[in-house]
């Protein structure tokens, strides 16, 4: 009998996986001093919402990193989603 995955169990379809909300996010974004970032890292995206914050606001390059590929996977399929909007462009995950 195999046992659940804890990480499954908790957060199994959500598609918010943080506190906060894109509009708290756009605040801090904007709250930083202004520069034109190459690359950004978005370290432990989960399922990517605020990945696509970040590219959006940013239009650069972001790199999605989590170490379960479940959340991986939703990341991706959203970005398939998102595929008329510009921001799915800009991301790449690893």
């Amino acid at each position: 009998m195999n046992a659940p995955n804890p990480i499954d169990l908790l957060f199994a379809g959500m598609d918010k996986l943080s506190p906060g909300d894109d509009s708290l996010s756009l605040y801090v974004l904007r709250s930083l001093p202004e520069h034109r970032f190459e690359v950004v890292v978005d370290a432990g995206c989960g399922a990517g919402r605020q990945t696509f914050v970040l590219a959006d606001e940013l239009k650069t390059l972001v790199h999605a990193i989590d170490s379960y590929q479940p959340f991986l996977d939703c990341l991706k399929q959203r970005a398939k989603e998102k595929v008329l909007l510009d921001c799915s462009a800009y991301i790449a995950w690893i």
